[in-house]
């Protein structure tokens, strides 16, 4: 399930995944958001992969890749926010390939995603933090 998330700065759209996403998540919730926020030009994206995220089903990462190719230079920013090392390190390892800066944040650190896609000020990366490099 994809919940949007409240309360963010102008100019960033976000989300929290909770167990498994399905392609019903990406067309009935997530596409039709970005979207819009897409109409006033390059968006700034916060994913957080909630501690109960599961994982995508097929359909999910289908609808994902295809609405990436889509919109590959669209994003500013991307902030991807999760305790899971696992899903920290897949990220960091598909990061070069995606034209918009990302960073990943450990879950507690939810507050400096946020104002780092907020900020048009270069990030600088401590050890609470991983960088992907591009």
């Amino acid at each position: 399930m994809l919940k949007p998330m409240d309360d963010l700065p102008d100019g960033i759209i976000g989300f929290e995944a909770h167990g498994k996403l399905k392609a019903h998540d990406y067309e009935a919730v997530l596409i039709p958001a970005v979207l819009t926020a897409l109409e006033d030009g390059k968006m700034r994206f916060l994913f957080v992969l909630a501690d109960d995220f599961a994982g995508f089903e097929l359909g999910a990462v289908w609808d994902d890749a295809v609405f990436g190719l889509r919109h590959y230079f669209d994003f500013e920013k991307i902030a991807v926010v999760t305790s899971s090392s696992v899903m920290a390190a897949i990220i960091h390892s598909v990061a070069f390939m995606i034209p918009a800066e990302t960073h990943v944040f450990k879950t507690e650190n939810l507050d400096k995603a946020t104002a780092w896609l907020a900020y048009d000020k270069d990030f600088t990366s401590n050890s609470e933090t991983r960088h992907a490099a591009l």
